[in-house]
């Protein structure tokens, strides 16, 4: 029995709006209740054969579910009133925190998911999901829905989120950012189920979302693919038609177990080990008041608890399931390229010649662009020897499956960590002329390095090298990763880079937004300056007034540097001859830097009015000695024989 409390008002609250089994990766099992002594949690360390005594979780009475993480972290959630609780468990199960409140919610119970730090809550009824991406940790954010009637979160082995629900047409949305937005999923033709229960199920022969429930729908359900939303009639077991009547689990390796009470109050369940294709023989649990279920991996084993007579009891049964457990024991780390074993157990009848694939993850442990390792025919236990790609990239995160699609059924994960050294080089260098070489150093706690050239001579075998000649190289160092030698290899080359040179200058001048733009003859190559101190990476400089410049351009390793002078004309376009020393003459910027220029300067009716020099001081607003009145006045400058500049400007007085 797994209620230890001396009373008869234990519950687990409806078979298909809460899942009070939990199992972590070591197959212990924790269950909870609740009753008049509160919400309780049980945990059996023997495959269900006994359970330690429960441990208080709160002072409440609900219809409690809970979930267990990658870690071993084991949360508790509720619905009390309007307001979510949450509790969790960083021991074991040994204590629960304090109950929060993450939120509201209504429809008298939650469901709850979980994937590596994520949690996902969401209440009966479908009206928010909470999310929280610290393992339970602080704040929930929340997203709301329009809210049905049943409603259910899950997560994929990839981290998606599906939110299914009804009401009772059924809705199902996806998540691809951890809950952040959801995306609808089209079906095909559109379902109606009753008292609904849902499970997602993964597979070699796809991905879906299993629905039963009861009512006029007491003995079908829906297979929903999630990404395309085709949807077909599953025949499941006959229940009495009420709210209580199914419960559904599955799991990522295609299994399918449908629980249910038929109306003669017997608990039943009978599993399909191809993602609701075929079901064996329905299995009689007892009879009682409602049931669970849960797939034990480490064991094997199918979990049932139910309650009967205000009491929860477990039943556990071995040897039902059918599929395929691979051995976690591969030697870790791993160098890409690296060959080994793995030892594979056959669970129930495979037919002869069946085959049987491995897959590797990518680096993240997603296997949605899964590489294919190896494939044998057997419908015998054994091993399978497989070489994992030469240029995987350094994680701790790829894991490995065997499956036949055949039979819609996959192994379980096992992690694999593939470590090399890492070569921190350029893919090209740069050498200036007047330098005989450059050196190069990679990690000093490296076992061996070989420093090659294009033609096979060896240039260094150490940690450094000097690098002169211009070509191609390579570099093949080898590290020890946690007791496993590895090597890797990078190739580079060196080229010769060329004095600083420019193709041409671009000047803008004589408007609101002069500049200078230098093109250079090989794009990135230079940086840029106007004091020979603060560099740039743009090549335009920017909102000048006129003026002698003087460009400079260097290489960016250091290759000399170059340099142009370019004179910006530019002039005021008004000036204030009034004697108080500010703008009381005019002259263009930059004339000085052309001695031959001249200047002629018209009255509003072509008359010639002034003539300047290139060295001139500029013009006073007077004409004969006496002050010229408020006007415009036009310009015609000769600075060189290729250079005229026309403009126009404003005296004011």
């Amino acid at each position: 029995m797994v209620s230890d409390v001396a009373h008869t008002s234990n519950s687990i609250g409806q078979a298909n709006t809460s899942r009070n089994i939990a199992i972590n990766k070591e197959g212990e099992i924790y269950v909870v209740y609740s009753g008049t002594s509160g919400i309780r949690v049980a945990k059996s360390a023997n495959r269900g054969q006994s359970f330690l005594p429960s441990v208080l979780v709160a002072n409440a009475i609900g219809e409690t579910e809970i979930a267990v993480n990658d870690r071993g972290d084991v949360f508790v959630a509720w619905l009390q009133g309007t307001s979510i609780l949450f509790s969790k468990s960083t021991d074991g199960g040994n204590t629960f925190s304090l109950p929060v409140t993450i939120g509201s919610g209504g429809g008298d119970a939650v469901h709850m998911t979980t994937y590596k730090n994520m949690v996902y809550i969401i209440d009966r009824l479908g009206s928010v999901v909470y999310a929280n991406d610290n393992y339970g940790e602080g704040v929930f954010r929340s997203r709301s829905f329009p809210g049905y009637i049943y409603a259910d979160v899950r997560t994929d082995k990839n981290g998606v989120v599906y939110v299914p629900a009804d009401d009772p047409t059924l809705y199902l949305f996806k998540s691809l950012d951890s809950g952040v937005t959801y995306q609808p999923v089209s079906f095909q033709n559109v379902p109606r189920i009753f008292f609904s229960s849902y499970a997602l199920s993964e597979g070699p022969c796809g991905d879906f979302i299993f629905v039963g429930g009861g009512g006029e729908t007491n003995d079908i359900g829906y297979k929903i693919n999630v990404n395309t939303g085709e949807n077909f009639l599953v025949s499941l077991g006959v229940n009495d038609g009420k709210e209580n009547g199914r419960t559904l689990v599955a799991d990522d390796r295609g299994t399918l177990i449908d629980g249910y009470k038929n109306a003669a109050g017997e608990l039943l369940f009978n599993v399909s080990y191809d993602q609701g294709e075929t079901f064996d023989s329905p299995v009689i649990v007892a009879l009682g008041d409602s049931h669970n279920l849960e797939i034990n991996h480490t064991y094997s084993d199918v979990v049932v608890v139910y309650s009967k007579e205000g009491q929860i009891f477990t039943s556990v049964y071995d040897n039902i399931l059918k599929g395929i457990t691979i051995d976690s024991q591969i030697s870790q780390p791993l160098c890409p390229g690296s060959s080994f074993d793995v030892s594979y157990t056959l669970l129930g009848q495979f037919l002869p010649n069946t085959t049987f694939s491995i897959y590797l993850s990518d680096g993240e442990g997603n296997f949605s662009n899964a590489t294919l390792l190896e494939s044998i025919s057997s419908n015998t236990s054994g091993s399978i020897s497989v070489t994992i790609p030469e240029d995987l990239i350094n994680s701790d995160l790829y894991r490995v499956k065997l499956e036949s699609t055949e039979n819609c059924t996959e192994s379980n994960f096992v992690e694999l960590s593939v470590q090399r050294p890492e070569i921190e080089l350029q893919d090209e260098y740069l050498i200036c002329n007047s330098d005989p070489s450059i050196s190069l150093s990679l990690d000093p706690a490296f076992l061996t390095w070989e420093w090659m050239y294009e033609d096979g001579t060896l240039i260094s075998n150490t940690f450094e090298a000097d690098i002169a000649l211009i070509g191609e190289y390579s570099v093949t160092v080898s590290s020890d990763v946690g007791g496993v030698i590895c090597e890797n290899s990078f190739k580079f080359r060196l080229e010769q880079s060329q004095p600083p040179e420019i193709g041409d200058i671009k000047i803008n001048e004589l408007s609101d937004a002069n500049y200078i733009e230098i093109i250079p003859k090989v794009k990135d190559a230079l940086e840029y300056s106007l004091d020979g101190i603060r560099y740039q990476d743009s090549n335009i400089f920017n909102d000048l007034v006129g003026g002698e410049y003087t460009v400079y351009y260097k290489d960016k390793i250091g290759c000399g540097v170059g340099s142009q002078t370019i004179i910006l004309v530019d002039y005021p376009k008004y000036f204030t001859p009034n004697g108080d020393g500010i703008n009381d003459t005019w002259q263009i910027k930059g004339l000085q830097k052309f001695p031959n220029a001249k200047v002629l300067i018209y009255d509003r009716y072509g008359k010639l009015i002034k003539q300047l020099a290139g060295n001139s001081k500029g013009w006073d607003g007077t004409f004969n000695g006496k002050q010229l009145m408020t006007s415009d006045y036009w310009f015609v400058a000769k600075l060189n024989n290729e250079r005229e500049v026309i403009g126009h400007f404003t005296l004011k007085r």
